[in-house]
């Protein structure tokens, strides 16, 4: 776990075989380093924030992709529910290439369709998808895209970008995503290699190269605490500005939600309060039972729990600890 409070490091460990150094597979938790990439592209003037992705990947707009933005998939509104993977680990096009290909449809109309496909036929009706930038539906194949068009953007591999443009400018110097054999190789047993859903392919040295920029980062939890500091600072990193304050206040913003699951910034799940009772699974993807409304962050299928809560200028980055641990930080802090 790792935690710090007004900028200051209160604690960095580990438990049994790992160590406070211990690079962990951060699984979702990394999607918002990924929209922070192309959020400095915008910045830049190299891409906008409503351009629409075919001006980056012409042959995104079949199958009712055209008027698809870039927005909308930092937001999860573009309504990618057609695309169903990934289910097997592949080479970087080959992961693109179906979700290029997919259709617009609702995550529910994706699962129906799926569904009947492992059954051998069809569904008899698919619900058309919500109007885009209406409904958040949360998919990992707007984050995929938005790497590619960093792969595009940079013409180099969304390896590379990821770590020259954002995580080494950050100070996060062993966070990768999409790590080189000899540095696999180097780490040894200071990669966790958690089993069960706790798993990532990222941690085994065959598809430690295989960068997924919905997924597939792995780094020490003090980096990844890194990167949310950073965000509560403005941007400054401490050499530089890895982007404006405003740019953090648009990421940190309500601009989509479901009213009660899904409250998305540009990258970020936040904790702004829902306006429909939350579901014990919305609970659950929230950041305990004290973090104040404009808590920001992402948590990852391996267990990571990763957020700010400017309120209380505190960031905190575990995995595999419960909720129950979050609110435990509050309480010993006196914030709640």
């Amino acid at each position: 776990a790792y935690v710090s409070h007004q900028g200051r490091t209160l604690l960095s460990a580990g438990a049994g075989a790992a160590r406070a150094d211990t690079l962990v597979p951060w699984a979702s938790a990394c999607k918002p380093t990924t929209v922070a990439a192309v959020l400095r592209l915008v910045e830049a003037g190299e891409v906008g924030l409503h351009d629409k992705v075919t001006r980056f990947i012409p042959g995104f707009g079949v199958n009712g992709k055209a008027e698809v933005e870039i927005f909308h998939l930092m937001t999860h509104t573009a309504q990618l529910g057609g695309y169903t993977g990934p289910i097997d680990i592949k080479p970087w096009d080959e992961m693109i290439a179906p979700i290029v290909a997919a259709p617009r449809e609702s995550a529910e109309a994706g699962r129906a369709r799926l569904g009947a496909a492992r059954q051998g036929g069809a569904p008899a009706e698919l619900p058309p998808p919500p109007p885009l930038g209406t409904m958040p539906s949360y998919n990992p194949a707007g984050i995929w895209i938005l790497g590619e068009i960093l792969r595009i953007v940079h013409d180099r591999p969304f390896s590379e970008v990821i770590r020259t443009e954002l995580y080494l400018p950050c100070g996060m110097a062993e966070s990768w995503n999409g790590m080189p054999d000899d540095r696999f190789a180097a780490y040894g047993e200071r990669i966790a290699r958690p089993r069960g859903r706790a798993g990532s392919p990222q941690t085994r040295a065959e598809f430690a190269g295989f960068a997924n920029p919905a997924g597939g980062a792995v780094g020490p939890l003090a980096e990844l605490g890194r990167f949310y500091e950073i965000m509560l600072a403005g941007g400054e990193t401490g050499t530089g500005q890895i982007l404006r304050p405003e740019t953090i206040a648009e990421m940190t913003r309500v601009q989509a939600s479901d009213g009660g699951v899904w409250v998305f910034g540009l990258g970020f799940h936040l904790n702004a309060a829902p306006v429909v009772p939350l579901s014990e699974r919305a609970a659950r993807l929230r950041y305990g039972a004290k973090a104040s409304p404009a808590t920001f962050g992402h948590n990852g299928a391996t267990g990571v729990i990763a957020f700010a809560d400017p309120a209380h200028g505190l960031v905190l980055s575990t995995i595999g600890l419960p909720a129950s641990f979050v609110d435990t930080v509050y309480e010993e802090l006196g914030l709640a």
